[in-house]
């Protein structure tokens, strides 16, 4: 590379420049360069045989800028702690089958052997990248919502696995690959995508709103908690997002500026006996209530079920606010009381938002109907 550079190059130059994997000071009045030509093979990927190797390289003489990257087994468990200590010297950890060749090891230790290549070495030469899923929030509403990290991962990345309309929300990139599965296919869907990552793919599985919030997150852990030898090469990270109560929050002013509570009215992974109760225990700790999955053509009776629950501990005019496809085509909110509520109104794109004892509903002087819950309490 020197010498296909447009540096001029001359015996008596005025710089000299020492091209070395030693560790050591600069030539006087020169530069110090350490080509990449030292590769770490971790037969035990922990962050000890990393600890091991800053050793082994300190005994060498050799400088810390000369690891090219770094390699561990296929279906070794790597530990998070060397992925993190790796990115942050910026080394690619690559996944091998087998051992590399033993032509050029300098140092051997337990779980650990050090390469020095005649030429510098590149990551790719060698196994496959670490694969990585990241669980996004693509935001309740437009991309705007959407937080940089979340849209820097769906650039990144190599597929994008979700639910069909979720999928359609994502901007296109090429070479990138789709995988949508229908609605109630998130165990499915997440171990799939755990697969696809164990190849070496750089792998973004969407939720609407935050992941967190009965979203793909808790999906992912599932199949990571029941199988944990299945995927030992796979990197996991959850980012957070903005969710759909935040938004209708917003839209709506402060109904949750108080204590609250969130729950799903789905049956579907829950018995309804358990709803009903947490619903009645909110009810009466006078919780602000933020309810997703409030109804659907196949449930229509639990809606009415659960308003009279409410309706149990909470007086006729307590606050409501509907909102529906909040930042979206066809956005509407709908502010109203929980004694006037018409059921036939939810549908599952709504969020239902009960306040508690103390939320308020006021006019502004332009007409919009503004609603929120004090941060104080009566008795303070």
């Amino acid at each position: 590379w020197l010498s296909a550079s447009d540096l001029p190059l001359a015996a008596d130059g005025a710089i000299t420049l020492r091209v070395a994997p030693e560790a050591g000071p600069p030539p006087d009045g020169g530069l110090l360069f350490h080509p990449q030509v030292i590769v770490a093979e971790f037969e035990r990927p922990a962050l000890a045989s990393l600890q091991a190797f800053d050793r082994a390289m300190e005994s060498l003489g050799l400088a810390d800028g000369a690891l090219a990257y770094a390699t561990a087994p296929d279906g070794a468990p790597v530990q998070h702690g060397l992925i993190g200590a790796l990115k942050a010297r910026g080394v690619e950890l690559r996944i091998v089958e087998g051992r590399l060749d033993d032509r050029d090891v300098i140092h051997r230790a337990p779980g650990l052997r050090v390469h020095r290549r005649p030429e510098p070495a590149f990551a790719g030469e060698v196994g496959r990248a670490l694969g990585h899923v990241t669980v996004i929030g693509i935001a309740p509403g437009p991309d705007g919502w959407r937080t940089p990290e979340a849209a820097a991962a769906l650039d990144r990345a190599t597929d994008l696995v979700g639910y069909e309309p979720y999928l359609a929300m994502a901007p296109e990139r090429p070479g990138q690959r789709r995988h949508g599965s229908d609605n109630r296919v998130e165990l499915e869907r997440a171990q799939a995508a755990l697969t696809l990552a164990a190849q070496g793919r750089n792998v973004a599985v969407l939720s609407s709103g935050d992941a967190g919030v009965f979203g793909m997150a808790a999906a992912v852990m599932e199949p990571l908690d029941a199988e944990p030898a299945r995927w030992p090469g796979v990197e996991v990270e959850v980012l957070p997002g903005l969710s759909a109560m935040q938004a209708a929050a917003a839209r709506l002013g402060a109904p949750l500026g108080h204590d609250f509570a969130v729950m799903s009215l789905s049956h579907y992974l829950k018995p309804w006996p358990v709803i009903a109760a947490r619903l009645k225990a909110a009810a009466e700790a006078d919780f602000a209530l933020a309810l997703y999955n409030p109804a659907s053509k196949l449930r229509r009776e639990r809606i009415g079920e659960a308003l009279e629950i409410l309706r149990g501990s909470r007086s006729a005019d307590t606050v409501v606010a509907l909102a529906r496809s909040i930042g979206r085509a066809g956005e509407e909110t709908i502010i109203t009381t929980l004694g006037a509520l018409d059921p036939e109104l939810v549908d599952m794109r709504a969020l239902v938002i009960v306040g508690s004892s103390q939320t308020r509903a006021f006019t502004r002087g332009d007409g919009r109907v503004w609603v929120y819950t004090p941060r104080t309490y009566p008795g303070v």
